[in-house]
């Protein structure tokens, strides 16, 4: 069996980080180490980790420089040709790795990774992530590079990547501070080929912090992955649409807030884009409710 490497990040995450390591712990795949990047966490993070009897389990604590790094880290640290990546309050299905190393065994071409669906889960219960429900036109794998300049529509938990191609593009760019996931699957999908399994394998976490998330701060940071990619590779209706989605993304997240103003300004821009589009309404929909308090 191919051995994995599982990398996790880690800051102030006592909380939680028990229970994702249950989750590696419990998987019906059993050829894999798990690296947790101890990332400056000033809670007792490190001590619930070493509570673990577990030989495949690496600890190893640094200075607080953020989850890029960290991951990076990870990556110089892993022994596996496969790696995967899990924070530390995510949580994965147990049949996670074993139902990708089988879908990657039917493969005659390596692929640079191979992702799959995921659910979202609070305290109330759990839900289908929605990155593409309403665009069937988005091609799910093979060579995807058109469809992920538009919109980042992988998530990072739902990961297993060739290392190698990982390390060919340089890892996760250190430079960005939100979308370096999506910046680093980009520069994948240019050169590789990728593989999706139509199943949700593991559950993020939605944690009540992202109403404190700095969606300015945020915005900027996304358009640095768009200037990067689809402003300089894409066609005009490829811009068009990406763009679209990234006002109607940006409109919900500060409508969240209770920034409406900001909200509506990006819906606007929305509009623009796509007038004809009947998720603009569903959209002016939302705002409306979260402007009423509900």
């Amino acid at each position: 069996m191919e051995l994995v490497s599982i990398i996790m990040p880690a800051f102030n995450s006592a909380e939680h980080i028990q229970e994702a390591i249950n989750s590696v712990l419990v998987q019906t795949y059993v050829s894999w180490e798990l690296i947790v990047i101890n990332d400056g966490s000033t809670d007792h993070t490190a001590s619930v980790v070493e509570a673990f009897d577990d030989p495949r389990i690496i600890l190893e604590s640094r200075p607080n420089l953020g989850v890029s790094v960290a991951r990076n880290r990870g990556l110089e640290l892993a022994k596996g040709d496969w790696v995967a990546f899990l924070d530390a309050d995510d949580i994965w299905a147990p049949f996670k790795l074993e139902h990708q190393m089988a879908r990657l065994s039917g493969e005659k071409v390596r692929p640079g990774l191979i992702y799959s669906d995921y659910l979202e889960f609070n305290e109330k219960g759990s839900w289908p992530a929605k990155p593409l429900k309403n665009f069937p036109h988005f091609r799910r794998e093979g060579m995807i590079f058109d469809q992920l300049i538009q919109h980042n529509f992988i998530g990072t938990l739902s990961v297993l990547a060739d290392k190698q191609s990982v390390l060919e593009v340089g890892g996760f760019d250190t430079n960005l501070k939100g979308p370096e996931d999506w910046d680093l699957w980009i520069k994948i999908s240019e050169k590789k080929t990728l593989l999706f399994v139509e199943e949700p394998l593991a559950l993020y976490r939605q944690n009540p912090a992202g109403l404190s998330k700095d969606y300015l701060n945020y915005e900027r940071e996304l358009e640095k992955v768009y200037q990067r990619h689809l402003l300089k590779r894409g066609t005009a209706e490829q811009i068009r649409f990406g763009r679209w989605l990234f006002y109607r993304h940006m409109a919900h997240g500060f409508a969240r807030q209770g920034r409406h103003q900001m909200a509506v300004d990006r819906l606007e821009s929305a509009f623009e884009q796509r007038f004809l589009a009947w998720q603009n309404l569903a959209s002016l929909a939302y705002l409306i409710k979260k402007r009423l308090g509900f």
